[in-house]
């Protein structure tokens, strides 16, 4: 008895002496550690080294929280060879290693030494903000909002904003819990120019972006001088219910029915979606929802794609009932495609269901046989200004001549279509006399020979 009392007072002394042992060596490994927000353009991680200790490596390990990658790179220790403080930059600026301003980020060191041995500092987690900035914040239970500048107003107002988005969709979206979202605020468009995402350079010159929402990382960005601010917000803050309602689809939700319920989220819609799928009906320019996984990047092309969905998701919803939705979800997170989904809960295909729709709207049903847009010959679609999301309709009634001409851009043609590349059919006549020239031009070699 007395000897296993020895032995564990033993294995008590040497275990002890050895966690003594680990936090002396990260005490003497380093003086100091972390991270400052360079957003919209980068973090710098950094490590104040004991000068009297010789270090081999040091690495980075970090990650977004609720992002599954880890990155993992190491410092370039030739860069500071005379200096105790070691820096790494990670640049944010490319939509690869983009990181949302309002983010959650957690990092952590492992320092090896020049015998091999390592150590590793503890886990710290940070919220990373615009460096441009000095924020301030307002939260209840649920919402926190970053904002800078004489503009608390505006922020608390979209504060309670989310609360009143609550109530709305907890009926529609009843399995996506509404809690622990930030939404950075920002003033106009030019400070929130560089921080958002860009999804094509044509976008980014003719369209003004007011809002992005990122589900994974639970983070809105919202520009909050816009005249509809709140609609912006509410129609982002959607974005994130709607994903953590269908956690677990590995398909994900079609981007036309996730837009769609961002915009019957919408506190503060404006009418210009509407105009424009007015004017989309009179030209027969709405797009099979079966090719809207991906919106087209010609501007006004893609506010035709946001009008249709608005109105196709509240067809749903006012059709056959406010659960509908969630249930379409639930199909989509047990794996199965929109088409199953639409018949298993609806009882109807996607097809069927968008020719009631298009019947109720009044545009052209969709043909049983194939859900191609065709292109029709002729000039390019008008240009839209910033702000501007749509003319006028009467202005295209009164030009019906030139609508006839318009044609769509070349990323709305189903892929399926044989002149999908945009190339224009050969007339036959044209390859007869080619024919013709060079038989011709054989006989007579022939016969001279």
């Amino acid at each position: 008895m007395k000897i296993l009392k020895t032995l564990l007072l033993i294995c008590f002394f040497t275990l002890s002496f050895r966690s003594d042992i680990v936090l002396a060596d990260k005490e003497n490994f380093i003086n100091n550690s972390g991270m400052i927000s360079d957003l919209p353009y980068g973090l710098k991680f950094f490590v104040d080294i004991n000068e009297e200790i010789e270090i081999s490596d040091i690495a980075i390990k970090f990650k977004v929280l609720d992002r599954s990658a880890l990155q993992y790179d190491y410092f370039d220790l030739d860069d500071y060879e005379n200096n105790n403080r070691k820096e790494y930059y990670f640049k944010t600026i490319s939509p690869n290693s983009y990181i949302p301003p309002g983010s959650l980020v957690e990092y952590y060191f492992e320092i090896f030494h020049s015998d091999n041995e390592s150590i590793k500092t503890d886990p710290v987690v940070s919220r990373v903000l615009d460096s441009r900035f000095e924020w301030e914040s307002l939260k209840n239970d649920n919402v926190e909002v970053f904002f800078h500048g004489p503009v608390r107003k505006r922020a608390l107002r979209i504060l309670n904003s989310a609360e009143d988005l609550n109530t709305r969709m907890k009926d529609i979206l009843p399995s996506a819990e509404f809690n622990n979202i930030v939404i950075t605020m920002y003033n106009n468009n030019s400070e929130m120019f560089d921080a958002v995402v860009h999804k094509s350079s044509k976008q980014s010159r003719e369209l003004i972006t007011e809002g992005q929402a990122f589900d994974r990382e639970n983070v809105v960005l919202v520009q909050g001088s816009g005249r509809r601010s709140v609609g912006t917000a509410t129609h982002e803050l959607t974005h994130i219910l709607v994903g953590r309602a269908s956690k677990g689809s590995l398909l994900g939700v079609p981007l036309w029915l996730n837009e769609g319920l961002a915009e019957y989220g919408n506190l503060d819609p404006g009418n210009s979606y509407d105009r424009f799928l007015e004017w989309a009906i009179d030209t027969e320019r709405i797009m099979p929802f079966s090719t809207l996984n991906r919106f087209p990047g010609e501007p006004s092309l893609t506010i035709v794609a946001y009008g249709q969905s608005k109105s196709f998701v509240n067809f749903i919803i006012n059709e056959f009932g406010s659960d509908t939705i969630q249930k379409i979800l639930d199909q989509l997170s047990e794996g199965k495609r929109i088409e199953g989904a639409f018949q298993s809960v609806i009882g109807f295909d996607l097809k069927e269901v968008e020719n009631l729709w298009r019947e109720k709207i009044g545009a052209k049903q969709l043909k049983e046989s194939t859900v191609e847009v065709k292109p029709k010959q002729g000039g390019s679609v008008p240009e839209l200004k910033p702000y501007s999301l749509t003319p006028e309709p009467k202005d295209f009634s009164e030009k019906q001549e030139e609508l006839e001409k318009l044609e769509p851009s070349e990323e709305v043609i189903d892929a399926n279509n044989c002149n999908s590349t945009g190339g224009k059919s050969i007339d036959i006549s044209f390859l007869i006399v080619i024919f013709l020239i060079i038989s011709k031009y054989i006989f007579k070699r022939f016969k001279l020979i």
